[in-house]
């Protein structure tokens, strides 16, 4: 509904890919082959950072650069796993085994270890001199944090933009019972004059809309980086079986997690039906029907291919609904997928640009918000590949430049003149610009940026007549001049119209971060990389923590001298309140970063195995001769053999980075 948005951030959600290194860039060998995962995920909240991360540049540094530049919360489809779980699970080899023989290794691993023993000859985490157990090292145990000196992908400030995404939708939901964070700024109706209710200040507390979009936008990229990276390549076969695996793995990066966190809470509420539960429910008189009813609300979760109408049966009330993006985070993964096949014949930009931009707007005719911004997400990943792409060339290549420039300083557009100006003085010219552009070029991208973030914090709309009449909206100031005339054309009739909204602030945030350097080092930082390692769990567990943290509200408003028995919606605001809030987050923040360490450790990187487990089971009922290795398991001959069949005359082999973390 157009109306007041349902706010929710799909977490999780995933890194990019992990740029490799020659191996004489660091002296490090090739680590064993059954060591490899290929992770395609956008939930990139699995990312290799820590002394995982440290591992998992090790593990690449043997490679030629181009072959594991893996998309990871696809978003996963496979986030990209921390390297202990890496160095520490051999795969089997393409045996046939049992049906339960994945989920059975699973559970031996949950219980008998947190982190796996590493292959012969690589160091674990517990040998390094880091490991030691003093006070940092518990603390960093205890809350899953990384370790010192982590290397990061080149798109690891994105790790970090969907852990600021899944900490804004934690301080949204926790303030609840605090502050009505639907109403806008100004004497308007749905309005209030407070100061921090205006732009910018509110996007701080009060865009969890948009952040569910933001999520979506990010899992668009990350889930099609690795395949577009193969597509620009012309890797055909290794981007199909890229595809392919990532098909067959999302569903159960994406629901495995669910299925665990719902199944253990209604257990646990079930044996101790006095513990506080997100919401209130109808609980079944005896053990066997609340399993069938918990069934049947996981079953329904993951239909994802109706919305909204099916609203009220994706609402899983074991979590508190907190897992509804879950199925629309598939079905856009599905879409995204469905694009990849699509254009994956196409090696022209300027078709796969088109592409994109008529499904992304045959979505929004439909009033398909999710597909739509998965396309987004996808489109920008193109172009950044495509970037990519031709930076390297020029770096090989530094006469490209020159010539291209000239060539674009001749198009028959340019005024006569000078079309015909001398060679020189193109050169001349293009210097001069490049030079200022250069200079400029942050603080655009930073106010670009400034712009989605300002958007993105843009209050509900509320329809003047319902769906009847004119359609016309209540003003919400600072934003009228562009919903105004959006309702105006009548598109607010029958859509979710603030979702486009968000969703395209999403986007412009995200390009205006990805070429702002002040920015991506920010995003960048260890603690903002440890967001982003536990977004997928801080976001799926923040819901069922807060009934047991609400019992220190009431102190807390003691405390400065509030009335704790005090209707919130009668409290008028004040700094008092303020400083009540702040305490109770300051006592939330930690127990949630805890348990989301937990949830991250256990479940999450657990599902990552047991999806790339149930591949390969799959793949061992093939006729021996049939069998495939999964992408990024073949020799280095037999990649070479490949790619010289597909592309004779190639020209670029894909040198990625590794950069520490400050």
């Amino acid at each position: 509904m157009p109306g007041h948005q349902d706010s929710v951030a799909q977490g999780g959600a995933n890194a990019v890919r992990l740029n490799n290194l020659p191996a004489a860039a660091n002296g490090k060998t090739d680590l064993p082959d059954p060591t490899y995962f290929d992770d395609d995920d956008e939930n990139q909240h699995l990312m290799g950072t820590g002394s995982n991360g440290n591992k998992r540049a090790e593990k690449f540094a043997g490679d030629d650069g181009d072959e594991h530049n893996e998309e990871p919360y696809d978003a996963v489809d496979d986030d990209p796993i921390h390297d202990d779980i890496e160095a520490g699970l051999r795969l089997r080899q393409y045996t046939k085994r049992s049906f339960f023989s994945p989920v059975l290794d699973v559970l031996r691993g949950a219980a008998g270890r947190v982190r796996p023993a590493a292959p012969d000859g690589i160091k674990s985490g517990a040998e390094t001199p880091q490991s030691s157990f003093g006070f940092f090292q518990v603390m960093r145990t205890v809350f899953d944090y990384p370790d010192p000196g982590m290397k990061l992908r080149s798109t690891a400030w994105l790790d970090g933009l969907r852990g600021l995404a899944a900490f804004e939708v934690f301080i949204f939901h926790y303030g609840d019972g605090w502050v009505d964070k639907g109403i806008a700024y100004g004497n308007v109706d749905f309005g209030a004059p407070d100061w921090w209710r205006g732009p910018f200040i509110r996007t701080l507390f009060a865009s969890g809309d948009g952040a569910v979009c933001l999520f979506f936008a990010i899992s668009g990229f990350a889930i099609s980086h690795r395949t577009l990276t193969l597509l620009r390549q012309r890797r055909s076969t290794e981007m199909f079986n890229t595809l392919s695996s990532a098909i067959y793995r999302r569903a159960i990066r994406l629901f495995f997690p669910v299925l665990v966190e719902t199944f253990t809470l209604m257990t646990v509420s079930k044996i101790f039906p006095n513990l506080p539960m997100p919401v209130d429910y109808e609980r079944r008189p005896n053990y066997i029907q609340e399993l069938g009813h918990w069934l049947q609300a996981f079953i329904n979760l993951m239909a994802p291919l109706r919305y909204p109408d099916r609203w009220a049966i994706i609402q899983n009330p074991y979590d508190g609904g907190i897992s509804w993006t879950i199925p629309l985070e598939y079905y856009g993964s599905l879409m995204v997928y469905i694009m990849l096949l699509l254009v994956s014949r196409t090696h022209n930009m300027t078709v796969r640009m088109t592409l994109y931009i008529g499904i992304a707007f045959h979505s929004f005719v439909k009033d398909d918000w999710i597909a739509a911004q998965f396309i987004l997400g996808l489109a920008f990943a193109d172009t950044q590949v495509w970037k990519e792409h031709r930076a390297k060339q020029r770096h090989l290549h530094p006469e490209l430049e020159e010539e291209e420039a000239l060539a674009s300083s001749r198009r028959s557009w340019l005024p006569f003149s000078l079309s015909k100006s001398s060679d020189s003085s193109l050169r001349l010219g293009r210097s001069t610009s490049s030079k200022v552009w250069r200079r400029i070029r942050p603080a655009v991208f930073f106010g670009i940026f400034l712009l989605g973030f300002y958007m993105i914090g843009m209050p509900p709309g509320h329809l003047v007549n319902g769906y009847e009449g004119d359609l016309s909206i209540y003003s919400r100031p600072f934003w009228d001049w562009y919903t105004f005339p959006i309702a105006d054309l009548g598109l607010y009739g029958h859509r979710q119209m603030d979702r486009y909204m968000w969703c395209i602030s999403g986007i412009i945030m995200v390009i205006g971060i990805s070429e702002t350097p002040i920015l991506i080092r920010g995003l960048e930082s260890r603690p903002i990389q440890y967001l982003g390692r536990i977004s997928f769990g801080l976001y799926l567990c923040h819901i069922f923590m807060h009934p047991f943290l609400k019992w220190a509200d009431a102190p807390f408003h003691a405390w400065v001298g509030l009335d704790p028995d005090t209707d919130w919606h009668s409290r008028e605001p004040s700094f008092q309140l303020f400083l009540a809030w702040c305490l109770m987050m300051l006592f939330s923040i930690p127990p949630n970063l805890i348990v989301a360490g937990l949830f991250e450790r256990f479940i999450d990187r657990r599902s990552v195995i047991l999806s790339k487990q149930f591949e390969t089971w799959c793949l061992s009922w093939n006729p021996k001769e049939e069998v495939q290795p999964p992408p990024g398991r073949s020799s280095r001959r037999q990649q070479e053999e490949s790619r010289a069949d597909e592309q004779p005359a190639l020209e670029l082999q894909e040198v990625g980075h590794v950069r520490v973390a400050g």
